[in-house]
């Protein structure tokens, strides 16, 4: 395992965006801590929502004074190989399971436990990439806390695939989901739900008249493919199957039976732990390959990512499956509509009708109904807009995860301890 870089960041920069009383709440909990160490573990330094969540996370916990690292696992690819299938199968995909798949993952999760020789009072680990690295945790050190944090829905899940997780949560002392029922289909450990955030001051989320140097040039209109004079939908995400950027396509296209100079953007990264990517890539690549229109981007610096949510008129999500979405929270937070799937964490931001609109994942017409409807109103999209910036101000913003992240090391180390 190797340590991941993040930069300084203090939590009074977010003073502009805190109440008063959630501030002083921030505070109080993290002087209660005591020397309380803690480390995060994933696969990934970038790309993706966790590793997002983590370069803000991580160090605005030290700078309210909780020592914390981040670990990221050292592996080859054969393992994400394994994990993809894993995540897939948590996600209701029924492929098969093997032994030969089982192995690989025991053996790169025992080897990435092993090196770790730091003592810490908790250990996070994040998603089934890293769950088994707990039993040789814990027995290595028996007074950690483990919690694991799973930002998949297991709503769905393969039975092999659950049954497999389920075996590795004997030492883990506390789990943590994005909601209440996602954690249903487990048993024998204590389970909280914690919304996911999106950070207010990174360059993919700060306003466009703040960037400078190489982000603004990212952010230049002129640097994109299209007509930022012409409506515009976009969707940004991996390019995973449970994303289904194939439906948006398909949604684009009756869309512009009623809006014909309509442009439609999918946008995602190439994460390293996701080696499926590339080969969704190519299937999206050839159903775009006779619309000009239909413009596929990749791995666009974080600037880049915000000017897109901010030019386009229509943002949307369109997942089969999703944990979460930061992405909806992103769109909202810049006034721009957005319609999306009617599954996991996205009705979580969402109220239907009032700062954007939800579709069943599989309604293609619905779904271009809905973005037909936004594009042919200016002010239904301002109104839709203002709401849902105001609906992530209040609760989907990086210092209220910072104080359930607080209140949670409280709870597992019974308050911390003093030194």
């Amino acid at each position: 395992m190797h340590n991941a870089r993040t930069e300084s960041q203090s939590i009074a920069a977010y003073d502009p965006y805190v109440r008063e009383q959630q501030r002083d709440a921030i505070h109080e909990a993290a002087s209660e801590l005591g020397d309380v160490r803690v480390a995060h573990v994933n696969t990934t330094a970038s790309g993706g929502g966790v590793a997002e969540i983590l370069h803000s996370l991580v160090p605005l916990l030290n700078d309210v004074g909780v020592d914390t690292d981040w670990l990221v696992m050292d592996a080859p690819d054969e393992f994400y190989d394994v994990t993809k299938a894993i995540h897939n199968g948590l996600q209701g995909d029924r492929s098969e399971f093997t032994e030969s798949m089982r192995e690989t993952y025991r053996t790169v999760t025992v080897e990435n436990a092993q090196a770790l020789t730091d003592r810490y009072d908790v250990v996070v680990l994040h998603d089934p990439q890293s769950l088994g690295m707990a039993p040789t945790l814990a027995e290595t050190f028996p007074e950690t806390v483990l919690v694991w944090r799973c930002h998949i829905d297991l709503t769905d899940a393969t039975p092999a695939y659950l049954e497999f997780v389920q075996s590795y949560l004997d030492p883990i002392d506390r789990a943590i989901f994005t909601l209440p029922e996602y954690g249903d289909a487990i048993s024998g450990v204590e389970k909280v739900a914690v919304h996911p955030a999106i950070d207010p001051l990174t360059e993919k989320n700060r306003p466009l008249d703040e960037l400078s140097g190489a982000a603004a040039e990212a952010a230049d209109p002129e640097s994109f493919p299209f007509d930022t004079d012409r409506p515009l939908m976009l969707q940004i995400s991996r390019f995973d199957p449970w994303k289904d950027p194939l439906g948006v396509i398909d949604a684009y296209h009756d869309v512009t039976e009623s809006v014909p100079d309509t442009q439609l953007a999918l946008v995602g990264s190439m994460p390293d732990d996701d080696p499926e990517g590339i080969e969704v890539y190519r299937k999206v690549e050839a159903a775009a390959a006779d619309s000009p229109d239909v413009h596929l981007l990749t791995n666009l610096p974080d600037a880049g990512i915000n000017a897109l949510q901010r030019y386009a008129d229509v943002v949307l999500q369109k997942s089969l499956r999703e944990g979460f979405a930061l992405t909806v929270s992103e769109a909202l937070w810049k006034g721009t509509p957005v319609v999306g799937g009617d599954v996991g964490g996205i009705p979580l931001q969402i109220d239907d009708g009032v700062n954007g609109y939800l579709v069943e994942p599989m309604d293609i017409a619905g779904t271009a109904d809905r973005v037909t409807g936004l594009l042919e109103d200016d002010q239904l999209r301002a109104s839709l807009g203002d709401r849902g910036r105001e609906t992530v101000r209040e609760r989907f913003l990086t210092p209220r995860l910072v104080e359930d992240y607080l209140t949670l090391l409280a709870t597992v180390t019974e308050g911390g301890r003093a030194g």
